[in-house]
């Protein structure tokens, strides 16, 4: 069983792939958050995939990985450890920070072992600082060309069910991305108060409709955000008159929507 949280669509793309090549199943976890208790066969492995939020694990994610050890893992795994095999693959445009002592240190707090864990390089999603952009066709085209190559690997890894497999990208300083920015980061930046529309909006509702969470609504005319933000950043990359801003920050920024028709020839 493979779950994924996904935004943009890199980490959709990468589970259901995934899950084609290992002959499992692929679950939207904020779908379906009650399949936190749902059983898990024996042998059956247990997949996790979700984007890198500032250098650490999505809280969404978080919040379900702590259900499902209490009301699962706990119960099930424990008794039969060896049978189970738990992995996680973690999207990032760049790199990880330390994602994978935090994914390893909330499984073993809930006695859980990690099996194996990666990290797949996708196109760059986030826009909200200066500096940060969505990445140019070219480079976009190539690190999806290299996710393809490097997601039929990891399945191969999957099926034969190898543990202690530890491919990440913790990029440079990834302590201090992790541990010292990532808080900040979650503190100030992981709000909906700074999104607003500009007059181009014809509130079309496409960007309710993308939102993961079911964070947007349209009320009294207006386009309303419910204080659920992951700011997974899916409002502003699908809206088709880029009238959605975040503060300041996004203005003249570029969007990025995962599509299959970007996925290069092989």
């Amino acid at each position: 069983m493979i779950f994924y949280f996904s935004g943009t669509g890199n980490s959709r793309h990468v589970a259901k792939r995934l899950a084609t090549l290992t002959d499992d199943s692929c679950i939207n976890l904020a779908d379906h958050p009650n399949l936190a208790s749902s059983p898990l066969q024996a042998e059956e492995p247990l997949g996790l995939v979700f984007p890198a939020h500032g250098w650490n694990i999505p809280s969404i994610v978080k919040a379900f990985v702590q259900n499902f050890a209490y009301n699962l893992l706990e119960t099930n795994i424990k008794q039969q450890e060896s049978s189970h095999y738990i992995y996680i693959v973690a999207t990032c445009g760049d790199d990880t920070g330390r994602l994978l002592q935090q994914c390893s240190n909330l499984l073993s707090f809930l006695g859980v072992k990690l099996s194996s864990a990666w990290a797949v390089q996708m196109p760059n999603t986030y826009v909200c600082l200066p500096g940060f952009n969505v990445d140019s066709p070219l480079l976009v085209e190539q690190k999806l060309r290299q996710s393809m190559k490097e997601v039929e690997n990891i399945a191969i890894c999957v099926r034969k069910r190898q543990k202690g497999i530890f491919s990440m990208r913790p990029g440079t300083f990834p302590t201090l991305k992790t541990y010292i920015l990532g808080p900040i980061f979650y503190k100030v930046l992981i709000t909906d108060r700074h999104f607003h529309t500009t007059p181009s909006c014809t509130l079309c509702g496409t960007c309710v409709r993308h939102c993961p969470v079911g964070n947007l609504t349209i009320d009294h005319g207006r386009l309303q955000w419910q204080h659920r933000c992951t700011m997974c950043l899916a409002c502003f990359h699908s809206c088709p008159r880029r009238a959605i801003r975040y503060g300041w920050f996004t203005k003249n920024k570029g969007q990025y929507l995962f599509h299959p028709h970007l996925l290069p020839s092989v």
